[in-house]
């Protein structure tokens, strides 16, 4: 399949554990992308952090997620498979930032603008799959107080 894409960023709010569910979903996408699990290993991976798929992913369920990483590792060249791998491994430590501002106890959420890799069918331009490829920034946080601009 070929593929056109599109960075964008997006804002998203999120509290810690939305973060800590992304991250790690990100991780599970960088671990097939990588090789090192199957379709079905990384469908059982996501199925525990299945509220923060559309965010991450732009995907509803696991299996359209896995579904979309196959198709899109296989359509895809050696050398972009690893540059693939190390922008979502910056996605990873960008949400590893975000999630210090967290671990705050003053602060139960906030807005972060994320940097995404869209993945469109060439053809007919249906949505494959967005994937978080950078740090994000944070542009503000939620306090008892309100909302702190960053």
């Amino acid at each position: 399949m070929a593929y056109t894409t599109r960075e964008f960023k997006r804002k998203h709010i999120v509290t810690l554990d939305q973060l800590l569910d992304m991250q790690y979903g990100q991780l599970q996408a960088r671990e097939r992308f990588a090789g090192k699990l199957s379709d079905n290993a990384l469908q059982t991976r996501l199925g525990a952090v299945t509220g923060v798929l559309a965010i991450l992913f732009w995907k509803a369920t696991t299996f359209s997620v896995a579904t979309s990483i196959a198709s899109l590792i296989l359509s895809s060249t050696t050398s972009e498979k690893k540059a693939l791998t190390t922008m979502i491994d910056a996605g990873y430590i960008g949400l590893g930032s975000a999630i210090q501002f967290l671990r705050d106890p003053k602060y139960d959420r906030l807005e972060i603008e994320l940097p995404f890799l869209e993945y469109r069918d060439f053809h007919t331009l249906d949505l494959e799959i967005a994937l978080i490829t950078g740090r994000g920034r944070v542009t503000r946080v939620h306090a008892k107080t309100g909302w702190i601009p960053l």
